[in-house]
């Protein structure tokens, strides 16, 4: 949901914080309003649904971990409160005779990664470039497809790794999540990988597998 008026906010900065089973996320914008998010359990879907749906999101905003940072419960909501999935959809092949998908219709990431645009220019150029050569069978796209997997298999790894850092702050244990940070930092593949979703996929290594991962990720323990 979109709000203005935070007492207290710094637009400046972007906050994150944990508690009870909700993400909650604060993305300033221009002129004191921030972008609001929650993330919650998909089986409380109907948590902030009906009329009086962006007064309970306003009263959750009151989060004993952020008391000193700023008021957001007492900011007025200047825009809906909606919910939608943080899920992946993705077509095993974007490619049939005389079709060729791209953008969301081959598949987009969690909108949470905020990858679904630069993913859909990115097919715009890999599919414009194979048009500009002459391609038109399907066969001629084979090169575009397989691109599009190793990006969505990365992406499925930065996943992962997300959800493993994330383990240490969901059991509300404070010190876990620091010592996992402190992992991946010193690890330059799994560095790499965290800030994938804000500098993309092309620096990471393309063959990186779900194997490898694992196993970088068991060097914690």
């Amino acid at each position: 949901m979109l709000v203005e008026g935070v007492p207290g906010l710094d637009e400046r900065v972007n906050v994150m914080a944990r508690e009870t089973d909700l993400i909650f996320y604060s993305f300033p914008q221009q002129a004191g309003k921030s972008r609001l998010y929650f993330c919650f359990p998909n089986e409380q879907r109907s948590r902030f649904a009906g009329p009086d749906g962006h007064k309970r999101f306003m009263r959750e905003c009151e989060l004993v971990c952020l008391e000193s940072v700023a008021r957001w419960s007492a900011a007025t909501p200047a825009g809906p409160c909606a919910t939608f999935p943080g899920a992946d959809s993705r077509a095993p092949l974007p490619l049939a005779e005389g079709v060729v998908l791209i953008g969301d219709a081959a598949g987009y990431e969690n909108p949470l990664q905020g990858q679904g645009l630069s993913m859909a220019m990115q097919d715009v150029h890999d599919v414009s470039e194979a048009l500009l050569s002459g391609s038109r069978k399907t066969g001629d796209f084979k090169a575009y497809a397989a691109r599009r997997a190793t990006r969505q298999r990365l992406a499925n790894l930065g996943t992962a790794l997300e959800v493993w850092l994330n383990e240490g702050c969901s059991l509300q244990r404070p010190e876990e999540r620091a010592a996992r940070n402190e992992h991946i930092e010193g690890d330059e593949v799994l560095a790499a990988l965290n800030v994938s979703f804000m500098t993309g996929f092309d620096p990471l290594p393309q063959d990186l597998t779900h194997a490898e991962l694992a196993e970088r990720l068991a060097a914690h323990a």
